[in-house]
């Protein structure tokens, strides 16, 4: 849900959330017997971040933006990455001019170590 420009997450009380671990397999076993559903946290926490920082449902499967839950999906695909670069990516940084030439050369220079910090961090994260 967003609002202001403003994103949270809600997980419905009602639901049974489960975490990975021996709780999947009596999931398993309870849902083949037909018993209430139930879900793992991480692949609906994942889909609904990428619904707080913007992205639609996708169409393609093994996508963690895909509009079906998948309880295997944890881990972004090429696409889910894509997209998020597609709206968050930093941009390649700019040669830094000579210094003495249009300005600062230690201002550039700055700016330049500023873009290779934050691209490694977006890189790292994703």
């Amino acid at each position: 849900a967003s609002s202001n420009g403003q994103s949270c997450i809600l997980l419905d009380s009602s639901e049974h959330w489960l975490l990975h671990g021996a709780g999947w397999r009596n999931h398993r076993t309870a849902k083949e017997a037909g018993s209430a559903s139930s879900f793992l946290i991480a692949p609906v926490v994942l889909h609904e971040i990428g619904h707080a920082l913007g992205l639609t449902h996708s169409s393609g499967k093994g996508e963690v933006m895909s509009p079906y839950y998948s309880p295997n999906l944890v881990y972004l695909s090429a696409t889910d990455t894509a997209r998020i670069r597609q709206l968050y990516g930093v941009p390649e940084p700019s040669t830094p001019a000579p210094r003495g030439v249009g300005g600062s050369g230690e201002g550039v220079e700055a700016r330049r170590e500023y873009m290779e910090k934050h691209q490694a961090l977006l890189e790292t994260s994703l």
